[in-house]
Order: C-alpha cells, then structure tokens, then sequence
C-alpha cells in the first residue's frame, strides 16, 4: 500500500528534477539588455540509504556512504532583441564513497550538451520550447574496475515546455515539463518542475517542488542483481546513478542575491520521496555573470532612460510601473519620449 501511495503522489506531482544528472534547473530568461551569461553551478550531496522498489527507504549496507561535489559550467547568448537563448553546458563531479570497508573517490567530467530555446511572450505571461540534447563522456558500467560510477552512460535528447505568469511585482510562478530519451536501452524520464518566486530589486526568494519519474519502455533494462552488486561494489550501494527506473519527488528552497552583473544564488534542496533513487539532500551556488555585447550603447540607454524618468515624474504610482518581465521591453513601449531616445531604440532593434 505504501508503495502505491508513494507512486501516485509523485505521478500527481509530476516529474521534477533531473537530479539523476545533478541537474537541479531554475528559471531563467533571455535578457535583451544583457544577451551573454556565464553559470557556474556547485553542490554538494550525501547519502547513506535508499528508497526501495516500494517506496520505503533502506541504510546503506555495512554503515557505507556516497557523496559527491558536483561542477556545472555553463554558456549561453540570447541573440539580441529577440526572446533566443542558444546554451553550451556540462556536468563533471568528485566523488567519493566507503564501498565494502574500502573508501574510494574519482574526479570525472561526465556529460556535454547543448540546448536552445524560444520564448513567446504576452502581456505578462511566457511560454517557452526548449530542446536539449547530452554526450556521454565515459562508461565503465560494464568493466570490472573499482571506479565510481557518476553517470547512466547514455546519449540523451530532451524536449520541455516552460510556463511563466507574472501576476504582480513581486511574485511569478513557473511551471516545467520535459520527455528525456535515453539511448544505451534506459527508460525514458518525465521531469517537471513548479515554483513560486518573491522578488525584490536586490533579492529574490524561491520555493519549488520537483521529480522525475520513468516511464514504461520495451527497453531491454539491466538485471536487477547485476546493477546492486555493481553499485555496492564501487557506490556503497547507492542508486544515485545507473539504478533501474528510479523516481523521486524533493523540495527546493532557495535565495538570489542580486548586484549586476554578478547574480548569486544559494539553495537547499531534499528528497522526501522516491522509488530505486538515493535519499539525501543537497545544497548548492549558482553564480551567473552577464553583461551586454555592446556596453557603451547600453550604458547611453540606460543614463537616457533615467534622465526621461527623472524629467517626467520622480516617482510613479505602483499601478503604473512595469512588471518584471516587461522592464526588458518599456524602452520600446514607452510613450512621449523624446527624438534622442527613439534614434537610440530604432538602432537596437536593427
């Protein structure tokens, strides 16, 4: 019965982060003022049990662990003004774990792959097409050797759905759905993600709940006694990679500090529930840098606008202001500007 109750909440909740890869994801949208971002994401993960086939979770054997660091670098450029986002990224960990009285730990870049996405936007709402695709760059499941495993050792293709509505200032909520097929004969995953975020103008806030779940494939699926006997040999039994037709449903907390062109995020995160995963918790740092292709064009825009602002009201009514989404386009909308400034505009555009 457990078991069930665990399967149809994580099948209600949905599919939430592809934690399998470490990929814990937030929102993020092609800016036209600053079209070219860096990420560097870090987190940090422990586990010492596992939930089980039926949604219960068991300790590790023989008192053994598994955690890692984990290294997310990524690359991406909104090709300006357009709502385009072309993204290079990657996933490499150290990781380490006291697998049968003996402590292990390996450094490895494990995947690349590249992602686009295409935003369309009214009013106050976003919806977005997102495809990514991954290489695998190791794979040793199948060789006799006492190296962690830190991957599922597969070429993957990902298409997903963003959803984003901004009712006010200070408070949006999103919605995430993405299919990830994986090749080397693994289940298909279902991702999907759902949060809230306050915002400030230095400081935002996010709660978020997220899963994966796998789906039901004719894929040829490892033996079950041969992946536990792999896995507790090198991962102290730990189905944090390469476990068969895992889930998991987990909470995501976090804070964003932000002072561009550095925007700095810190964030919790913990698995409540789940089948054939780890159970564990994590926390991380995200850090993006962004900045324009064309600072001194930006910088004229910007000293101009507020100038105008200045010169038509010096504070406007809270009804009147933008939301958040729109501020990267009230340069284009604003009304009664003067000759100067809609020169400077029509120049951006093309």
């Amino acid at each position: 019965m457990r078991f069930y109750i665990h399967t149809l909440l994580i099948l209600f909740i949905g599919g939430w982060s592809p934690l399998v890869l470490c990929e814990l994801r937030f929102p993020e949208f092609p800016s036209k003022n600053k079209p070219v971002s860096f990420n560097l994401h870090t987190e940090y993960f422990r586990s010492h049990s596992n939930y089980t086939h039926f949604g219960q979770y068991a300790d590790l054997p023989d008192k053994n662990f598994f955690q890692y660091v984990a290294v997310h670098p990524s690359l991406s450029y909104s090709p300006f003004p357009y709502y385009l986002n072309f993204e290079l990224f990657a996933n490499s960990f150290y990781a380490s774990s006291k697998s049968m009285g003996t402590s292990r730990d390996v450094f490895r870049p494990t995947v690349a792959g590249i992602g686009f996405n295409i935003y369309h936007k009214i009013q106050t709402f976003y919806a977005g097409l997102e495809l990514r695709g991954g290489i695998p760059l190791y794979k040793n499941f199948f060789e006799k050797t006492n190296e962690i495993i830190l991957g599922d050792g597969a070429y993957f293709i990902e298409p997903g759905l963003w959803l984003l509505f901004n009712p006010s200032q200070i408070f949006y909520v999103y919605y995430n759905t993405a299919f990830r097929y994986r090749m080397a004969h693994l289940s298909g995953l279902l991702f999907n993600r759902l949060g809230g975020v306050l915002k400030t103008q230095h400081t935002d806030a996010g709660l978020a709940v997220h899963s994966f779940i796998s789906l039901p494939s004719n894929s040829q699926e490892r033996p079950v006694n041969q992946v536990e006997d792999r896995l507790k040999t090198v991962n102290g039994g730990s189905y944090t990679f390469y476990s068969i037709k895992p889930s998991v449903l987990a909470w995501t907390a976090w804070l964003e500090l932000k002072f561009q062109p550095i925007f700095t995020k810190i964030y919790f995160n913990l698995n409540t529930l789940g089948n054939n995963y780890a159970r564990g918790f994590s926390f991380g740092l995200v850090t993006k840098f962004k900045w324009s292709t064309k600072p001194s064009i930006t910088e004229r825009k910007r000293v101009m606008r507020f100038r105008f602002d200045e010169d038509e009201e010096e504070t406007a009514p809270s009804s009147e202001r933008n939301s958040y989404f729109e501020e990267e386009d009230d340069l284009y909308n604003k009304k009664n500007i003067n000759q100067e400034l809609k020169q400077e505009l029509n120049f951006l555009k093309h």
